[in-house]
């Protein structure tokens, strides 16, 4: 008889396809995932700074510089890609665990309100129903909460890198290109 092996709890799960940029799983209920994710151990505050990078703009960058894509214009990272991003913050020197507990809040609204729209869509085009309006509404609300979030985690991070105005702007601005550049090569 063969035995599956037995694998501890990963701090982070790290899905290794992305859509729009790469998005880190804080591991808060001890789950294991499937092989879609890259399983990363390490201590708490550890896998909060790694968390914090991964989820930022920052993170986002390297994604797209280490990654590469195929059909569909999705991210794919494999285990020596991923490897190469840098976590080059320290976590204890701003509110980070507070930023982050920030974004994950917004990201589970989004989703909620995401699930609730799709669960009352009108089934006639082009005549949403009341419910539906409100419910676009709420998800609007929702997506504009979670984009503030997750610069509020940005300026935690290029504060901790100490990079200016205008190399912030840089980092944003070249994580856009390079994102159109997949997609375009792709065809997506």
């Amino acid at each position: 008889m063969v035995a599956l092996p037995r694998f501890d709890k990963p701090a982070l799960l790290l899905p290794k396809l992305a859509d729009k940029r790469i998005t880190a799983i804080l591991n808060k209920a001890g789950t294991l995932g499937s092989d879609l994710f890259y399983f990363i151990y390490s201590d708490e505050d550890t896998a909060l700074c790694i968390f914090a990078t991964l989820n930022s703009t920052i993170g986002a960058l390297f994604g797209e510089i280490y990654g590469r894509s195929y059909g569909g214009g999705v991210l794919d990272l494999k285990v020596y890609e991923t490897k190469k991003i840098p976590v080059m913050i320290d976590c204890k020197s701003l509110q980070i665990p507070t930023k982050i507990d920030s974004l994950i809040i917004a990201i589970h609204a989004r989703i909620k309100a995401e699930e609730y729209l799709e669960s009352i869509k009108s089934t006639k085009k082009g005549q949403p129903g009341i419910l539906e309006l409100e419910a676009r509404k709420k998800l609007e609300e929702a997506v504009e909460s979670e984009k503030r979030a997750q610069k509020e985690l940005d300026e935690a991070v290029y504060d901790i890198l100490g990079l200016t105005e205008e190399e912030r702007r840089q980092v944003e601005e070249g994580l856009k290109e390079l994102q159109e550049l997949r997609r375009a090569r792709t065809g997506a």
